[in-house]
């Protein structure tokens, strides 16, 4: 019922489009920057595999693919040579992997210079099947494709950026496929950035839209409200709580309280007040009521106006002497400060005490009140016309 009563209010409904605005332009801006950001590290691993793969192009020879190609040639010269290329440029370059690859006359894909050192245990030998997880992507260099991922890879050895380019025969690499290099670098760093930034985004965005919920409210209440007044549950004139409050508060606490009385106040005469001397008037007339009934009331009930020339005391209390001696308070409060007030200021007040045998609930309490009071004013207006 909080919730409900709360959600009604204008600040709150303005400050919860303050927070949907501010989550859809948060979502926006991360979106548009994390892509961004991310595309460019992309872009850079790509260019940093193009640099790798140029380099590796030119220390390479195509005939060199038709030299080697099983474990026997481990021992030869040549393959020594160009497996310490390959071990030098990997190391410079700081890449995780880097190897050559071939098709062999059975049609197989298989390892043909890794730049691994000879004792690593990844290690391949030249002529050593390729993984079966690689021979799509070793498969589409050989139908001309460069093989450049569009995302960091997240494999069980690791976060991974992973390239392959072909090596083309001929003088100056021109002619058909004979080979294939296979670039992978480390990306743990860049993948764990990104990773942290989308685990860290939603409480930066809860923590904002929590900020920006507190501020627009304040500064909203604040500039259309700058007394700060509860203008849903308190009336404007009094500021006594109002019907709303009434009811908000019969829902939430009067509903199971079987100890209380109700006291039903009406200004006498208010619209003759209106109507001989103005507006004004009137509300001054209020005010003084109001000023009697807070001073008598004070901590020993709860004050509302219900509108117009109403009033309702709610008193936690059954002992009729004590709800007598402060309905006896409010007529002498009131008395005091309308001595003066233009011509015959009163109250017609009523109170009824919870009875277990005429009372069900709240309002029965507040309907017997209610008569009582309604019936003193008319027995008070007789009296005046005879």
């Amino acid at each position: 019922m909080k919730f409900k009563s709360s959600i009604k209010r204008v600040d709150i409904q303005a400050s919860f489009i303050c927070v949907i605005l501010v989550i859809c332009s948060s979502l926006s801006i991360f979106y548009i920057n994390y892509q961004i950001t991310y595309n460019n590290i992309i872009e850079t691993l790509h260019t940093r595999t193009d640099a790798i793969y140029n380099v590796v192009d030119s220390l390479l020879y195509s005939e060199l693919f038709d030299q080697i190609n099983s474990e026997d040639d481990f021992n030869s010269d040549i393959y020594k040579e160009y497996q310490n290329r390959l071990l030098q440029m990997r190391e410079v370059a700081n890449v995780r992997y880097l190897y050559t690859a071939k098709k062999n006359a059975d049609g197989e894909y298989i390892y043909l210079i890794d730049g691994l050192p000879l004792d690593s245990e990844d290690f391949r030998k030249p002529g050593e099947l390729i993984e079966s997880d690689i021979i799509d992507d070793i498969a589409r260099v050989y139908q001309g494709e460069i093989v450049l991922p569009n995302d960091i890879l997240d494999t069980s050895w690791g976060k991974i950026f992973l390239a392959y380019y072909p090596i083309h025969g001929g003088p100056g690499h021109t002619e058909e496929i004979v080979g294939v290099v296979g670039i992978e670098i480390d990306a743990e760093t860049q993948y764990n950035t990104y990773h942290d930034l989308l685990n860290v985004t939603p409480v930066i965005i809860i923590t904002v839209c929590i900020l920006a919920f507190l501020i627009f409210r304040w500064c909203f209440r604040y500039i259309s409200n700058p007394r700060r007044k509860d203008l849903y549950n308190v009336d404007g004139l009094t500021g006594l709580k109002n019907r709303a409050s009434l009811e908000y508060d019969y829902m939430n606490f009067y509903i199971k309280d079987k100890v209380l009385s109700i006291i039903m106040i009406d200004l006498d005469r208010l619209k003759k007040v209106n109507d001989n001397y103005g507006h004004s008037y009137g509300d001054e007339y209020i005010r003084l009521a109001t000023e009697a009934i807070k001073k008598a009331v004070g901590k020993l009930g709860i004050s509302y106006r219900l509108g117009g020339d109403e009033f309702v005391v709610i008193m936690n209390c059954v002992n009729r002497q004590k709800v007598e001696t402060m309905v006896e308070c409010i007529y002498n409060e009131f008395h005091k400060r309308t001595i003066d007030f233009l011509e015959n200021p009163d109250l017609s007040i009523g109170f009824a005490i919870y009875d277990e045998s005429k009372d069900s609930d709240f309002y029965d309490v507040l309907k017997r009140a209610d008569e009582i009071m309604y019936k003193h004013k008319k027995e008070k207006y007789m009296r005046e016309d005879d």
